[in-house]
This record gives structure tokens, C-alpha cells and sequence, in this order.
């Protein structure tokens, strides 16, 4: 499946799209370009065979790692969509792999072709909690050692487990469970737009 939301597609990037379509079509399952931007959908359980042909082939040469992107859609059931982001360096143009996870599956790790993606995938664990199967180092990095949950997953909740503040009397660093007792808001429902004058 072929989508052309750009009318400005180079013929360069043409060319890529239909080499990469007709030896992978078997391990694909989609391609958009957007703005000469090629985005690939690729069933997980294959990303490791792909990423090993896209890297040593001489026409793509895929040697360039810029970031791993993570989306969460809470609604859907593969609610993670992964974003592997390469920028080929000979031929100037940008790729963008996809693949869908739930979260309970394994990832396979890329770290032993790409040595910047051990970093990444460790921040895509630590703020996600996306599991990558055989990486080297797999730990949290961004939050503490006790932390619980994983911050930027839809269903986080957005003040958090715990409340970490700094106690005057005792001079030291607390952390407490967030407590949110009803009896202490009070709220207000008058609208100070609304004047009504008799």
C-alpha cells in the first residue's frame, strides 16, 4: 500500500520507495511519504532482519540513527507506535520506521546495530515501559530507582503516586503519598461574566 500525500516527491525518492517496496513487500505490511519522507510499517517480530538489510545495502545505507519516538494510543491495542527515525548521510534523505506494540510484548533490541539506539531504548523503557528483548543495559535513567509507573503513558496520572518537598523543621527531603481530600476544594459554579441587573 502506497500513500502520496505530497505532490513534490522527488524522483530520487521514487526510486527508493518502489527498490525498498518490491524486497520488502514481504515483511512490510505499508509506506506513506509525506513531504519526500518515507515511512515504513513493519511487523515487529521482523525489525531486527529489516533493520540488518537496510543497513548494509549499498543503495539505502541506512547508517545514521537520529531517534527513537514513541506515541502512546491509548484506545487502540498495539497502543504503542515506535518510531525508529534514520537519516542516511550519502543520499540525503530521511526514513522513518514504524512498528506497533501493547506494551506486554518484547521489542527486539537494535543495540548491536546501532550503538546510539541503547540510550534511546532505555529512555523509551524508563518513560514508557516498553520492554526491549536483549538489550545490554535495560534501567531507568530519567526518573528514580523507587519510581513507580512509567510518566508519559496516557493513563499515568498526571500529579503522580507521590510528592517529593522539603520540610523546614526537619531540614531534610520527604516524599509522601499524594493525599486529595474532596472536603478541603471548594468550588464555585457562579460565571463572573454573567451580571444580572433587575
Amino acid at each position: 500500500m502506497l500513500n502520496n500525500k505530497s505532490d513534490l516527491i522527488t524522483k530520487k525518492t521514487k526510486y527508493y520507495i518502489y527498490y525498498i517496496y518490491n524486497i520488502l513487500y514481504n515483511f512490510i505490511y505499508g509506506m506513506k511519504v509525506n513531504n519526500n519522507q518515507i515511512n515504513i510499517y513493519i511487523y515487529p517480530l521482523k525489525i531486527l532482519n529489516n533493520l540488518i538489510f537496510l543497513k548494509y545495502n549499498n543503495l539505502i545505507y541506512l547508517n545514521n540513527l537520529v531517534d527513537i519516538i514513541v506515541v502512546d494510543y491509548i484506545s487502540l491495542k498495539n497502543r504503542f507506535e515506535i518510531n525508529y527515525v534514520f537519516w542516511n548521510v550519502k543520499y540525503e534523505y530521511r526514513l522513518i520506521i514504524k512498528i506497533y506494540s501493547d506494551g506486554i510484548n518484547l521489542v527486539y533490541s537494535i543495540g548491536n546495530l546501532y550503538k546510539s539506539s541503547l540510550w534511546l531504548e532505555r529512555e523509551a523503557w524508563d518513560l514508557y515501559g516498553i520492554k526491549f528483548f536483549l538489550h545490554k543495559g535495560l534501567r531507568r535513567i530519567l526518573t528514580d530507582y523507587g519510581f513507580k509507573g512509567f510518566p508519559l503513558r496516557k493513563d499515568f496520572p498526571l500529579v503522580g503516586y507521590c510528592d517529593v518537598f522539603y520540610d523546614d523543621s526537619m531540614q531534610i527531603i520527604k516524599v509522601a503519598p499524594i493525599e486529595l481530600a474532596q472536603s478541603l476544594r471548594f468550588y464555585k459554579f457562579d460565571n463572573p461574566w454573567m451580571r444580572w441587573y433587575f
